[in-house]
């Protein structure tokens, strides 16, 4: 089995994304991916309400492939935080998606750790974007978890192209903090991450269909880390995390 912890959908013509439900669970049956957690290219909370639909939409098309995450911009405050209850409480979304080089606030301000907050309250996790971009590299996402040490987040890119070894440092330090692998083309960089941390805190992501998830999957195979190991970071890590019920899917 294959659970997919980072994936999109989402319909925004003006930037060229145009990434259907449909188009979404068709590239997953291509690439052998079973379920995706998918979350938009755009934040909420919007004018029209439409990007916690589009994704509310495509899960409940396909209930047993996609998993609803919320993306939202902090900056709206008390509004922010309203969409989220309604989100989590209403629509069943299975956590939240922080983009902070999106927005002009901090990793780790008062906006941001109010959201993890609630977060830690409805027991969500939080997937961060995590790069080397100045307002979305790993220390600050360090800074925030030592500051909301309840509340599961994800580190997702594993800092980008620079900066791995931050990711995995921050993630050593904060027991809170787990680390998807997609579009971090370096194994070597896989293989240590699982050595330092265990392959419990380590999650399978593709970003798709913003990258090729063959290759997203070779390169954990290419790690060598055992069947095992495999199976935790290709499912059984996100599986726990969502609290998902896949009885029998590892027989």
């Amino acid at each position: 089995m294959i659970i997919d912890a980072h994936a999109h959908c989402d319909n925004t013509e003006w930037l060229g994304y145009i990434d259907s439900p449909d188009r979404i669970v068709s590239l997953m049956d291509l690439y052998g991916i079973d379920m995706a957690v998918i979350s938009s290219y755009n934040d909420a909370p919007d004018l029209e309400g439409r990007v916690v639909d589009y994704i509310d939409q495509g899960a409940k098309k396909y209930p047993d492939r996609l998993i609803p995450f919320i993306r939202v911009n902090p900056a709206h405050g008390e509004g922010t935080l309203e969409v989220i209850k309604d989100a989590i409480l209403n629509r069943n979304f299975k956590g939240i998606k922080l983009h902070p080089a999106n927005y002009i606030l901090s990793a780790f301000g008062q906006e941001t750790m109010e959201i993890l907050d609630l977060a830690a309250e409805y027991d969500v996790p939080v997937l961060f974007h995590c790069t080397e971009d100045v307002k979305s590299a790993p220390l600050f996402m360090g800074f925030a978890a030592q500051n909301a040490p309840d509340t599961k987040m994800i580190l997702a890119h594993m800092g980008g192209f620079f900066l791995t070894k931050d990711a995995i440092n921050v993630c050593k330090q904060n027991r809170n903090i787990y680390l998807d692998t997609s579009e971090i083309p370096f194994v070597d960089a896989i293989r240590e991450a699982a050595e330092v941390l265990g392959p419990e805190r380590i999650l399978f992501g593709s970003d798709l269909p913003t990258d090729n998830p063959q290759f997203e999957i070779e390169k954990i195979k290419a790690a060598n880390l055992g069947k095992e190991a495999e199976n935790l970071i290709f499912w059984k890590n996100i599986a726990r995390l969502l609290k998902l019920d896949l009885e029998g899917a590892d027989k």
